[in-house]
C-alpha cells in the first residue's frame, strides 16, 4: 500500500546502479615508489578492511603475486578509508578527503594531482605513504544494463524525483546518475550522511 504512495527513490551507487564487482583498472605511482610497491602496500593495509574496493585492491595484488604483509593496527572508518602500519611504512588508503584529513601535508599534494587530472569521474582511492601522497588506484566498474527503462517505468509509476547519493568522490557521482539518467546526484557521504539526506 505505501509503495503506491511512493514518489521519490534513492539508489546506491556502487553494487546497486553499478555491477558492484569493480576491478583494479590501473596503479600510478609516484616517485620514489614503482606501481608495484604502491599497490602491495595498499593491498596489505586493505587486508584489514571489509569494504568491497578494499577487497578488489587484495585480489589485484594476490594476482599480480605480491608478497602482502599482514597489517598492524588497522583503523577503519565506514566508506572512507583505512589506515595502519605495513612493515616500517604508515599507510592510508581511501578517499582524498579521508587521506587529506590524516595526512595534511599530501592534501596540497593531491590538490595538485586532481587538479591536472583528465578523468575526474573516475572511481580512485589515494594512497599515502609515512605521510606523504605516495600515487592513486583507479577502478574500473560498469553500469547494470536496462537502467534506463527502469527508470522510465519508474516515472510512468509516479516517481517524480530520483537521487543517487555515494561515498565516491562527487564527480564519480554525476558521471554515473548522468549515464543513469538520475537528475541529482550527491557524493563524498559518509553512510551516516546518506541517512541524513533520506530523511
Amino acid at each position: 500500500e505505501h509503495l503506491g504512495s511512493i514518489t521519490a527513490a534513492v539508489f546506491d551507487k556502487t553494487g546497486t546502479l553499478t555491477i558492484g564487482r569493480p576491478r583494479v583498472r590501473s596503479v600510478s605511482a609516484l616517485a620514489p615508489w614503482t606501481d608495484a610497491q604502491l599497490l602491495r602496500l595498499a593491498a596489505s593495509i586493505e587486508q584489514g578492511s571489509g569494504h568491497l574496493l578494499a577487497r578488489t585492491v587484495v585480489d589485484a595484488g594476490t594476482e599480480a603475486g605480491l608478497p602482502l604483509t599482514e597489517p598492524r593496527g588497522v583503523i577503519e572508518v565506514a566508506g572512507r578509508g583505512v589506515t595502519g602500519s605495513v612493515g616500517a611504512h604508515l599507510v592510508t588508503v581511501g578517499a582524498r578527503s579521508f587521506v587529506g584529513e590524516r595526512h595534511p601535508e599530501a592534501a596540497a599534494e593531491m590538490a595538485v594531482l586532481a587538479a591536472r587530472d583528465a578523468e575526474p569521474q573516475a572511481l580512485r582511492a589515494w594512497v599515502a605513504v609515512d605521510g606523504a601522497c605516495a600515487g592513486t588506484i583507479t577502478y574500473a566498474d560498469e553500469l547494470r544494463p536496462g537502467l534506463p527503462g527502469l527508470f522510465a517505468s519508474l516515472a510512468r509509476a509516479g516517481v517524480t524525483r530520483t537521487l543517487l547519493l555515494s561515498g565516491d568522490a562527487q564527480a564519480s557521482a554525476e558521471a554515473v546518475a548522468r549515464s543513469a539518467g538520475i537528475p541529482d546526484a550527491r557524493g563524498d557521504l559518509l553512510p551516516s550522511d546518506k541517512v541524513a539526506a533520506v530523511r
